[in-house]
């Protein structure tokens, strides 16, 4: 963290925190702002390993000048460590004392025929409805948005029948341009009986694409 669906919001010269699942052995942690070919080196100060929470833990800070915008998260450390994670941090010139968001529920991403329904494999209606929404909140380009599921339809088809529900959802969230915080509904994690993969499935997907 911050990640796509749990996003940072933070000023130049702000601070945020970084959370890191790596070896206790891991060093050297950099990290930085990155959108296009635009690289914002961040200083990465206070690095320490939880055996609790069994993740690292450290504070970066976003240098003067950066410009408002939602900027992709690079984490390196040693041992050949890297990851980015898209849409992560949105800089903020000022964080306003008033300001207006948007709440959007129930896309039922990316149709609301259920997988043994005829045409399932290739309806899109939501994914359609999903994108039009989309494009109007960039317009509209509120402070963040508040996604409160049920984002799809049948959060059990990652793996089954190879749907890939999940990874085709991050990848239309990505064309949010404003931070957006996303949290489950019972299609997204719930357990049907119509669906042969065991209780619990669609949670642990969950929490590996949206975290928890």
């Amino acid at each position: 963290r911050p990640i796509l669906s749990i996003p940072a919001i933070v000023v130049p010269e702000g601070q945020f925190t970084i959370e890191a699942t790596a070896s206790s052995s891991a060093s050297s942690w950099t990290a930085a702002l990155v959108r296009g070919t635009l690289v914002y080196p961040l200083s990465v100060s206070g690095a320490a390993y939880s055996t609790g929470y069994e993740r690292w833990f450290m504070t970066a800070a976003v240098p003067a000048g950066v410009p408002e915008e939602i900027y992709d998260l690079r984490l390196e450390a040693s041992g050949g460590i890297t990851d980015t994670e898209a849409h992560a941090v949105a800089v903020r010139e000022v964080i306003d004392e008033d300001f207006y968001v948007v709440q959007i529920t129930d896309s039922h991403f990316p149709t609301h025929l259920y997988y043994y329904q005829s045409g399932s494999d290739s309806d899109t209606t939501e994914l359609l409805d999903l994108r039009a929404v989309i494009d109007d909140i960039n317009v509209m380009n509120p402070a963040f948005v508040l996604f409160t599921g049920d984002a799809v339809n049948e959060g059990e088809l990652e793996d089954y029948l190879t749907k890939r529900y999940y990874t085709r959802l991050k990848r239309v969230l990505k064309e949010f341009d404003v931070p957006v915080f996303l949290s489950a509904g019972n299609h997204d994690i719930g357990g049907w009986d119509d669906t042969p993969p065991v209780d619990g499935t669609a949670r642990r997907n969950w929490w590996k694409f949206f975290g928890w």
